[in-house]
């Protein structure tokens, strides 16, 4: 944990107002957790990282306001939930004595201000609780009148903080004069019997960042004003997946800290003990070392990645246009993942799930009424635990016109080769209709897997009876006829009948030896066969 001085700002901000609430100016406290979260003082924190200022609650408290367990995220149950966590060691903590403290606030719109009040939880309360009014002393140690005016740009509040030892948390609450709102932050304190440091000095943190792989070389580097102390990096390997819990990992590189004399690693309690922690751990260096600060720094050099799968099967990937598209999706791992998907059309997300620490399948089922007509695509996710691996598969999910009778969209086979994802739709070269099974045979050599054609066609296509092929569009030119005036969606036929549409003009109109359709040696890039 890094220290910080009994300086405490907050800054006010114009911004939109919350429902219900008609506040025009936010704040923050700079030492606050909101503010903490901001500056990755402190972690997982939610979208309060990007708006520390907007803890902004109903007014009134200790008779109103907040209710209890909500304290710290100023009675907003959704994005600021995070903030009501509360243990010993989850949050950044702030050095600070009993006695004359100074609040500094710092204002970018000035706002009209009832007045400032300054709370304490009481000696002895439980940190492993949720803030409540039973925890706070709830007659104010501090209080400053604001006495409806403006404030100046900046203001100092001299105030004398009761005694305490420990952690403690600092309510601060602002009162705006001409709103029923008040801005609620908290500081997370550590107050000691005696000076703060008195025998070690805070120079660095071990943080639970994210759980670990096998293999993994957590190394904690200590740094002079000389530089790093290589020879004297203390490292520990994680050997299995309990090791490499996020929680558990900095607990026992701590321990290896705590062998040493002169540097200590954990959480320091009133009477100046430090003992390691699960979780966050602060490290310490003894008076007089010349160690001014660490770095923990993980190698993954020695991670033997797993190969991982993931399959997804859907029950039907071809649908009608304004028909219900009912989509039963099941998704088989072999490992333990956290599972996201989503449905896209025109690149906008039509519907997202997610299920966490799937072991070995998933079932999914996306409604949708009234399809329009085109191409969707069911992108699914997979995140292994205790790892950095990621996995993604895309099914291709196509919706035809409502007539049924006629489907312009079809490339013909082997245009796109490459691309095809599973439900993909082609047109072969019989002129039926197919549909991709598996998609890596579906883009594997003609030879074998060419619709009705190929040696192993039915191992990556079925062939869709249930689907009327489109009807050859009458051609414009016949190649090369007309070369040098074709534009993006002209029709041509060559010399064996074929006809093909041009998708880019410039590419249409070039060297036939690249761009002849069918026959050039870069064909596919300029034309779709019809």
């Amino acid at each position: 944990m890094k220290k910080y001085t009994a300086l405490f700002t907050f800054s006010l901000l114009s911004s939109m107002t919350l429902v219900s609430i008609s506040a025009y100016s936010h704040a923050y406290l700079t030492s606050s957790r909101a503010k903490l979260c901001q500056e990755r003082q402190n972690l997982n924190c939610g979208p309060v990282i990007y708006e520390p200022q907007s803890l902004e609650g109903m007014d009134g408290f200790s008779s109103s306001g907040p209710k209890d367990g909500t304290i710290a995220s100023a009675g907003r149950e959704d994005q600021w939930s995070l903030l009501n966590e509360q243990t010993p060691t989850r949050w950044k903590k702030v050095a600070m004595t009993s006695g004359s403290n100074t609040f500094q606030w710092n204002f970018k719109a000035l706002h009209r201000t009832k007045d400032y009040k300054y709370y304490i939880t009481k000696q002895g309360w439980d940190s492993t609780q949720p803030l409540s009014r039973s925890a706070f002393d709830l007659t104010p140690f501090c209080q400053v009148q604001g006495n409806n005016a403006l404030p100046a740009q900046k203001e100092n509040h001299r105030c004398n903080v009761p005694n305490r030892t420990g952690y403690q948390i600092i309510l601060g609450v602002w009162d705006v004069s001409d709103t029923d709102a008040s801005f609620y932050n908290v500081i997370d304190a550590e107050f000691s019997k005696t000076a703060p440091d008195n025998n070690y000095n805070d120079i660095g943190d071990i943080t639970p960042t994210s759980s670990l792989a096998i293999g993994a070389l957590v190394k904690l580097r200590l740094f002079t004003n000389q530089g790093e102390l290589a020879d004297q990096t203390i490292s520990m390997a994680i050997e299995n997946i309990e090791q490499g819990d996020e929680n558990t990992w900095p607990k026992i590189l701590a321990d290896k800290v705590n062998v040493s004399d002169i540097l200590k690693a954990g959480i320091k309690n009133a009477e100046g003990e430090i003992n390691s922690s699960y979780g966050h751990n602060d490290v310490f260096a003894k008076n007089g070392t010349k160690i001014i600060r660490t770095e923990v720094f993980i190698d993954n050099n020695n991670v033997v990645t797993p190969k991982v799968n993931l399959n997804v099967n859907v029950n039907e990937t071809n649908y009608i246009a304004g028909e219900a598209m009912a989509l039963e999706i099941v998704v088989e791992v072999d490992e333990a993942m956290d599972i996201e998907t989503q449905l896209f059309f025109n690149n906008i997300s039509m519907a997202y799930q997610k299920q966490k620490y799937i072991v070995n399948n998933a079932h999914f089922n996306i409604n949708i009424n009234n399809a329009e007509q085109g191409h969707y695509r069911l992108v699914t996710t997979g995140k292994v635990l205790n790892s950095a691996q990621f996995i993604q598969r895309t099914v291709a999910i196509f919706v035809a016109p409502s007539s049924g009778d006629n489907i312009d969209e079809i490339v013909a086979y082997p245009t796109d080769i490459g691309t095809y994802l599973t439900g993909s739709l082609v047109k072969g070269e019989d002129g039926g209709i197919y549909t991709c099974i598996i998609a890596p045979w579906c883009n594997g050599s003609s030879d074998y897997y060419a619709p009705e054609l190929g040696l192993s066609w039915q191992s990556a296509w079925e062939k869709r009876a249930d689907i009327t092929p489109p009807e050859t569009p009458n051609a414009d030119y016949i190649y090369p006829a007309g070369k040098g005036q074709y534009t993006s969606s002209d029709i041509v036929e060559d010399d064996d009948d074929e006809v093909y549409r041009c998708n880019i003009t410039n590419w249409c109109n070039g060297n036939s030896s690249y761009y002849a359709p069918g026959k050039g040696s870069a064909w596919q890039t300029a034309w779709s066969r019809k």
